[in-house]
């Protein structure tokens, strides 16, 4: 059960890590469509 969090926890900080790029990417999307 805490290895199931670790890991848990490790995937919601990689994707708090990728969203902003996934943000920014989908503005500049907007942007040019």
């Amino acid at each position: 059960m805490g290895r199931l969090q670790v890991e848990g926890q490790r995937f919601l900080s990689q994707l708090g890590l990728y969203l902003p790029q996934i943000g920014h990417a989908l503005q500049k999307i907007d942007k040019v469509a």
